[in-house]
C-alpha cells in the first residue's frame, strides 16, 4: 500500500467516496529505482486517480473523533500547532490516538490528538498519523544490548567531573568565531533538560510500554544517558557536578577538572592530555552521538548527524566551516523538492475534481450510512467500556478502603499494646535504678566531673599556648618580612608609610573585598628577581612609587558594572614587562611565577591563575 493518505489528506475538499471505484479503474504501472536518484512512474486512469483522492477527501473531512495511529518511529508532540512550538511529549511508533481537531499551519495539516488512554495530549504534524487501527502484529519484542552500567563518553581516572557552572565562568559569552556562548547554546537545548525529562509522565509511560521499565529516574538503562558521568565514583564528582544538569559539556569534552583552567582551544596542541576530548570530524562525533542515540533508545530514530550537529554547534573549529556553508544550499536544495511535491499533488487533485462529478451521488447516501452507524457502534463501546471501567474501579476502592481501615486497626491496637509494655518497663527500670543508687555511685559521678574540668582546663591552657605560638609565628614572619625589605636597595625608604597588607575593593557590590600582601611582595618573598617598577610602571628613577589607587579603583570605588579597562587584569599582559610594554597584570605575574616554580628555580606554593580565587562573590 502507497502512502497516498498523507499525499491528499487536509488538501481536497467538497469530494466524497465512490461506491464501486474499482469498476472504473483500468491499469497503472509503478516503476521504482533506489538510490541518490529516485525515478517513480505512476500511470492511472482519470477514475482511479479521483478514487483515491475522493477517499482520501473524505477520511480528512471525518478525521475529528477519529481513531488513528503513529506511522513513524518517534513522533515529537507539541503543545501547539507548528514546529516552532514546544515539545511536550513523544508518541512511539503504532501507538493509537484519537484525533480532535485539525489546523493548518501554512501548507502543512496539523492534529489535534488525545493518546490512547489519555495519558498525554497536544499537536503533531498529519504526515505522520494514518487512520484507523495499527496494522495486526505491528508490535515486536526486541532483544537490546544496554551496555555497561555507566555513561557510554565516561572517562575514568585523574580528572574531575566539574559541572557546567564551572563551564559557564567563561563561556556564558561567545568564544572563538561562534557567535553565541556554548553554555547559552547548551541551555537552549532538549540535552540540558535530559535527567528531568526522565520523571515526566509520557516518559514514564513510554518506559513501561517499551522497555518494561516503571521508574526510568532510578534505572540506570535510562539515567546512564540521561546524565553526564552515570557510573562514575564518587571522588571523580566535585561538589559543582549535579545530575540534575542532564547531558552537560563534559559528556562530549570529557572531564574538565584538568582543563578548565588552562587554555584548551585549538591553539593548544597538548590540550588532549589534560582530560579534553578532540572531536575533529563526523566520524569522531558520530562514535560519540550514537553511543546513546541507538537501538536501544526507545525513541530512536535514525538522524542526519552532519544537520543535527548543525542544530547544537557552539564552536567553529577550523575543519568545521563546511557546516555552515553549505547550509544555504542544502535548504535551497529541499524547497525545490517540496515545491515539486506540491505541484504534484495539486496536479493529482485537479484531475480527481474533474472526475468526481458522476461518482458524488452514489457515494453519497453509502458514506452517510456507514459513517452513522460506525459512530454508533463506537459510541455505544465507549459507554459500555466506560460503564464497565467505573464499576470496576468503584469496587477496587472499596475493596482498598477495607483493606486500609482493618490495617489501621491492627496498628493502633499494637501501638498501644506497645506503649503500655515501654511504660511499664520504664517504672521498673526507674525503681531499679533508685534503689542501686546509693554513696559510691554519687562519689564516682563527682570524681568523673572533677576529671573533666581539669581536662577542660588542660584543653583551655593548651589553646591559649597554640595562640601564642601562632602570634609568636606571625611576628617572626613579618619581622623577617621588613629584614628583607631593608635589605633590598631603595624599598625601605618606601615602605615606612605602607601597611604591610592592602584591602581592596572594600566597599564592592559583587565581590568581597581583596587582601594584598603587598610587604610580602616589595620584600621579595614571593618575587626573588623583582624590582618595585615591575609592578608600579609609572615610578621614574628613584621617585616613590605611586599608589596604586591614583589611577586603579581598587579601595572600593571600583564601578563593578563597567568594564574593567582601568584594571590590571588582563591575562595576555606579560610580565616582567618587555619592549614598548607599558603594563603588567596580577595573572600575567602569577603564570611567570608558576613557571619557575615548576622549573625549579623559586621556593613556595603555586600562584593563583583564576580570578575568583581571590576575587570571590558576595
Amino acid at each position: 500500500m502507497y502512502p497516498m493518505q498523507n499525499i491528499f489528506l487536509g488538501e481536497v475538499s467538497m469530494i466524497r467516496s465512490a461506491s464501486q471505484a474499482s469498476s472504473h479503474a483500468t491499469s497503472h504501472q509503478v516503476q521504482h529505482r533506489h538510490g541518490s536518484a529516485e525515478v517513480v512512474r505512476v500511470v492511472f486512469s482519470a477514475a482511479l486517480i479521483a478514487t483515491f483522492a475522493i477517499a482520501f477527501a473524505h477520511t480528512a473531512q471525518a478525521a475529528d473523533g477519529q481513531a488513528a495511529y503513529v506511522d513513524t518511529t518517534a513522533l515529537n508532540l507539541r503543545v501547539a500547532a507548528g514546529t516552532k512550538s514546544a515539545i511536550v511529549g513523544i508518541l512511539l511508533k503504532y501507538d493509537s490516538v484519537t484525533v480532535l481537531s485539525r489546523q493548518k499551519v501554512g501548507s502543512s495539516t496539523w492534529y489535534e490528538i488525545e493518546a490512547s488512554g489519555g495519558y498525554t495530549n497536544g499537536f503533531v504534524s498529519a504526515r505522520y498519523v494514518q487512520f484507523g487501527d495499527a496494522p495486526a502484529g505491528a508490535v515486536v519484542e526486541e532483544t537490546l544490548d544496554y551496555g555497561a552500567q555507566e555513561t557510554p563518553t565516561l572517562m575514568r581516572g585523574q580528572f574531575k567531573y566539574v559541572g557546567p557552572k564551572a563551564c559557564a565562568e567563561c563561556h556564558e559569552d561567545s568564544t572563538g568565531e561562534f557567535p553565541k556562548g556554548a553554555s547559552t547554546v547548551w541551555k537552549h537545548t532538549v540535552h540540558s533538560a535530559a535527567y528531568k525529562t526522565l520523571s515526566k509522565d509520557y516518559t514514564i509511560e513510554i518506559a513501561k510500554r517499551k522497555r518494561n521499565i516503571d521508574d526510568p529516574v532510578n534505572d540506570w538503562r535510562c539515567v546512564k544517558c540521561h546524565t553526564t558521568a552515570f557510573g562514575a565514583p564518587p571522588e571523580q564528582l566535585t561538589a559543582g557536578y549535579s545530575n540534575e544538569d542532564g547531558v552537560s559539556c563534559e559528556v562530549c569534552h570529557g572531564p574538565g577538572g584538568g582543563y578548565i583552567d588552562e587554555d584548551h582551544g585549538p591553539s593548544n596542541e597538548s590540550r588532549g592530555d589534560l582530560g579534553f576530548r578532540i572531536l575533529s570530524n563526523l566520524t569522531e562525533r558520530r562514535e560519540v552521538c550514537t553511543s546513546c542515540h541507538n537501538a536501544a533508545s526507545p525513541t530512536y530514530k535514525p538522524f542526519n548527524l552532519r544537520e543535527f550537529s548543525r542544530t547544537i554547534a557552539h564552536w567553529i573549529d577550523p575543519g568545521d566551516r563546511f557546516y555552515y556553508e553549505d547550509a544555504v544550499s542544502e535548504a535551497t536544495r529541499r524547497q525545490k523538492r517540496v515545491d515539486k511535491s506540491r505541484a504534484e499533488r495539486v496536479s493529482l487533485i485537479a484531475a480527481a475534481n474533474d472526475n468526481s462529478a458522476e461518482l458524488e451521488a452514489a457515494r453519497k447516501e453509502e458514506a452517510a450510512a456507514a459513517a452513522a452507524a460506525k459512530r454508533d457502534e463506537e459510541r455505544k463501546a465507549r459507554e459500555a467500556a466506560a460503564a464497565k471501567a467505573d464499576a470496576s474501579e468503584r469496587a477496587r476502592l472499596q475493596k482498598e478502603q477495607a483493606a486500609a481501615d482493618a490495617e489501621a486497626a491492627t496498628e493502633a491496637a499494637e501501638a498501644e499494646a506497645k506503649k503500655k509494655r515501654a511504660a511499664d518497663a520504664a517504672a521498673k527500670a526507674q525503681a531499679a535504678a533508685a534503689k542501686q543508687l546509693d554513696a559510691d555511685e554519687r562519689k564516682a559521678r563527682a570524681e568523673e566531673r572533677k576529671a573533666a574540668e581539669a581536662a577542660l582546663a588542660t584543653e583551655a591552657a593548651a589553646e591559649e599556648d597554640r595562640a601564642k605560638a601562632a602570634a609568636d609565628a606571625r611576628k617572626k614572619s613579618e619581622d623577617e618580612a621588613r629584614a628583607a625589605a631593608k635589605n633590598a636597595t631603595g624599598v625601605e625608604s618606601y615602605l615606612e608609610d605602607v601597611d604591610d597588607v592592602i584591602q581592596m575593593n572594600t566597599s564592592g557590590k559583587k565581590y568581597q573585598a581583596v587582601e594584598f600582601p603587598h610587604l610580602a611582595h616589595a620584600s621579595k618573598k614571593y618575587l626573588p628577581n623583582g624590582n618595585c617598577s615591575d609592578c608600579h610602571h609609572t615610578q621614574k628613577g628613584e621617585d616613590s612609587p605611586e599608589a596604586c589607587s591614583s589611577c586603579h579603583d581598587i579601595g572600593g570605588d571600583a564601578n563593578e558594572d563597567i568594564a574593567k579597562k582601568r584594571f590590571a587584569h588582563t591575562k595576555n599582559k606579560g610580565f616582567p614587562r618587555s619592549g614598548d610594554q607599558e603594563e603588567t597584570s596580577c595573572v600575567g605575574c602569577h603564570k611567570s611565577q608558576n613557571a619557575l616554580l615548576k622549573a625549579g628555580k623559586r621556593e613556595g606554593e603555586k600562584a593563583p591563575t583564576k580570578c575568583t580565587t581571590c576575587h570571590k562573590r558576595k
